[in-house]
């Protein structure tokens, strides 16, 4: 056979192994009803998911604490607590770095004495016969305990009764100067103007400022007890476990009228942001503006939300359902762990508080950002499988990050359902200095379906991006 000679540069070369990139620019939400290609976070704590951005979250800011607490209010600049302690129910007027201490009454040594107290804010207009230097003197009552407390406070002071001749209101808010409120069955409305007035129209007598009594169980699926009381949008809203009513008219006589047949849990696990009002009933988190309430917590996988407790704060809403708390803003939750759960949060223009479990008080929203200080926290990506169900291997990987100074990062790469592990799983970056960086990386021995990552960080980070550089190919021969 003759020789062939071959020149230089005839031979056939190997064309480049193809790349595609698997990219992530504006994370979404936590989301565990939909793990596959959606940008969203699978889970995560100690962070706030800002799109477009994943960013640490700060510590909470500890206030104080008490050995039996009973729950927490916020009013205008200072906090109201209520607890037990040597043998009587107290109230703490906290204002300014001050506190003075009320009496609200004697113990009763048992569970009677941690039932949940509403704090409602009355403003009693006076000096009516002229009404141009008639003025409003702001008063806090609290209830069941049938008190009253000046709302401004400047030494220790001595609630007043508001008298025997009173319903036995569990639930309590205030709308159209008046006292709302219910107990079990029955729903209550004040004299105008007067939160001790509670005179009925008689057949003799009636009057628009006259107080207000209705029972709420025409229908028959509103035959629970209530379990809560709220003002929203020029309405008073009644809420049962499985059930919510509006009382309707500005004056006596007033009417409840049906909304739906969500209710609320407990009369913690309401609350209301920027115009929309939130509730918890026992299995979802509802939002209502008018109309048919909407679910809003379906991403989060929770299915018994029994206890949960609500709390807002500008434009973020609060969720704590066991020790776990969520935060939800712009339509996107957020999740942190907790060493002890929340019992009740009360916001004030100073930022939201929570009352934990343990006793302790601390701030959780509202801190000024010279004070704040960050720990540890993590999140993971959805499987990024990029439409295909194809073995790829992962070449690069690259994170648009703003670290700050004595802060750090870690990101680890997960294949297919790998579970993480700080020792066994596969760091691929670690940050080194600080500011703006891009974080970037070769991978091999990567190869899977489907690649998770995970990013751990201690201090103030901000994650912008991430992509992943991958090739296809490999094929199995045998059933996997």
């Amino acid at each position: 056979m003759a020789n062939k000679e071959f020149s230089y540069g005839s031979m056939a070369v190997p064309s480049g192994e193809s790349r595609y990139r698997l990219i992530r620019w504006g994370w979404g939400g936590l989301n565990r009803s939909r793990v596959i290609d959606t940008g969203d976070i699978t889970a995560c704590d100690g962070v706030n998911i800002n799109p477009p951005y994943v960013s640490a979250a700060p510590v909470f800011e500890p206030f104080t604490k008490y050995a039996e607490p009973i729950g927490i209010y916020g009013f205008d600049d200072f906090l109201v607590v209520l607890y037990r302690a040597a043998g009587k129910i107290r109230a703490d007027y906290h204002k300014n770095g001050r506190n003075f201490t009320g009496i609200v009454g004697d113990a009763k040594g048992d569970a009677r004495d941690f039932e949940h107290r509403s704090i409602v804010q009355f403003n009693v207009l006076e000096g009516t016969e002229n009404i141009v230097s008639a003025t409003y003197n702001r008063k806090l009552v609290i209830y069941p305990d049938q008190k009253s407390m000046d709302f401004h406070i400047s030494e220790n002071f001595v609630p007043a009764s508001l008298g025997d001749a009173y319903p036995s209101i569990k639930y309590a808010t205030v709308y159209g100067s008046r006292v709302f409120g219910v107990d079990d069955d029955r729903v209550y409305a004040s004299g105008f103007n007067d939160y001790t007035f509670w005179e009925l129209d008689t057949a003799d007598e009636t009057s628009p400022k006259n107080a207000w009594v209705s029972t709420s169980q025409s229908n028959v699926k509103a035959d629970g007890n209530f379990t809560g009381i709220w003002t929203y949008d020029n309405h008073v809203v009644l809420f049962k476990k499985d059930f919510t009513q509006l009382v309707y008219n500005d004056e006596n006589p007033f009417r409840i009228v049906d909304v739906t047949a969500y209710g609320a849990d407990n009369p913690k696990a309401i609350t209301e942001t920027e115009g929309t009002l939130y509730f918890a009933s026992s299995d979802m988190v509802y939002a209502f503006t008018g109309g048919v309430p909407k679910a809003v917590g379906e991403e989060l996988g929770i299915t018994d939300y029994r206890g949960a407790c609500m709390g807002s704060y500008k434009d973020r809403t609060y969720l704590c359902v066991g020790d776990t708390l969520y935060t939800l803003r712009d339509g996107v939750w957020s999740e942190r762990v907790l060493p002890s759960g929340i019992m009740q949060f009360a916001a004030n223009e100073n930022g939201l508080y929570a009352l934990f479990r343990d006793g302790t008080i601390a701030r959780i929203d509202g801190m000024q950002e010279t004070d704040m200080s960050y720990g540890d926290w993590w999140f993971e990506t959805d499987f990024m499988a990029a439409g295909r169900l194809d073995v790829r291997r992962v070449k690069k990987i690259t994170v648009l990050c703003e670290i700050a100074p004595l802060a750090s990062l870690e990101v680890y790469l997960l294949k297919d359902g790998e579970t993480f592990n700080k020792v066994t799983t596969r760091k691929v970056l670690s940050s080194k200095g600080h500011g703006w960086r891009t974080l970037s990386a070769l991978v091999r021995g990567m190869s899977a379906d489907m690649h998770r990552i995970r990013f751990v960080g201690h201090g103030k980070v901000r994650i912008h991006a991430a992509e992943l550089q991958i090739s296809w190919g490999g094929d199995y021969y045998k059933e996997r």
